[in-house]
């Protein structure tokens, strides 16, 4: 009898060159030279990292272990392409320290996703993040240093030629089989983040365009059969006037999804209206 696929790649070394890689990506600062940028370009960071733990996981699908994954060939593929993305990694850190060097002009102030994120964007990276941990076969054996990229052109070529590696990864075994698991595991992480983070699913679609065809598409699907309008913790201080949701003409029969609306709080001669208006009067009216 075979043994397992886990340790199969553990014994051939795929385990651990994989783990490597996922930790890679948890290494990377963002100088605040990013500027606006730095929400968009830390999800493309995630967005990558989440797409090559979903390949990897696939491998582990019970009873559908793709073909020919134990061939030589396709060992040695697998091994040589995720050996790149930790040569890419390498590359941009030895960039970083010449960043560091006393001749260099250049403000070294990183961003804190922590402290530098708004609340709901930075439970949402952590999120992705935990979605990828999850799928790690191997405890990584220590935290190494972190280094910062401070050129944005520079990172755009790091994050490309990584995700066109992962990309190399996910069509190296092209079974139908195989792609109908991803497809599952996929649809399972837009459950959950659609569960917590149902507001930022278009920003994440747009993250996703470039890096990660698969999500954008079940993202896209997820928004599109959402439907209806979300309005989410809205405060309002006083005198204020607010309208939450859709005006529609009278007679107009309407269908669909409704309104969400959670945590809104008024105050002070507050005149609110949360619901669709069939032709009425609004409270600016």
């Amino acid at each position: 009898m075979a043994e397992p696929v886990s340790l199969f790649l553990a014994s051939a070394g795929i385990t651990g060159i994989f783990t490597s890689c996922i930790q890679c990506f948890e290494y990377i600062q963002l100088g605040k030279s990013f500027g606006e940028d730095y929400e968009r370009c830390l999800l493309r960071i995630d967005l990558v990292q989440l797409r090559l733990s979903r390949w990897w996981e696939s491998l582990h699908a019970p009873g559908r272990e793709p073909p020919f994954l134990r061939s030589e060939e396709h060992l040695q593929t697998m091994e040589s392409t995720m050996e790149d993305i930790l040569h890419q990694f390498d590359k941009a850190r030895k960039l970083s320290v010449k960043y560091q060097s006393p001749a260099a002009t250049t403000d070294l102030a990183v961003y804190d996703p922590e402290s530098d994120l708004e609340p709901n964007r930075w439970r949402l990276h952590s999120k992705l993040r935990d979605l990828a941990h999850r799928r790690q076969k191997e405890l990584p054996l220590g935290r190494k240093v972190a280094w910062a990229l401070y050129d944005q052109k520079k990172f755009d070529q790091l994050i490309g030629k990584v995700a066109d590696s992962v990309n190399s990864l996910v069509t190296l075994f092209p079974s139908e089989e195989l792609q109908t698991v991803q497809q599952e595991l996929c649809r399972g992480e837009v459950v959950e983040l659609e569960s917590e983070y149902g507001p930022d699913l278009e920003v994440l679609q747009e993250s996703s365009c470039e890096v990660d065809g698969l999500l954008e598409e079940t993202l896209r699907e997820a928004v599109r059969t959402r439907g209806g309008n979300r309005y989410e913790a809205v405060t309002i201080t006083d005198s204020a006037m607010v309208e939450n949701g859709d005006y529609v003409a009278c007679g107009v029969v309407v269908t669909g999804p409704g309104n969400v609306y959670s945590g809104i709080h008024i105050s002070g001669e507050t005149r609110v209206r949360n619901g669709t208006n069939y032709g009425g009067r609004g409270v600016f009216d």
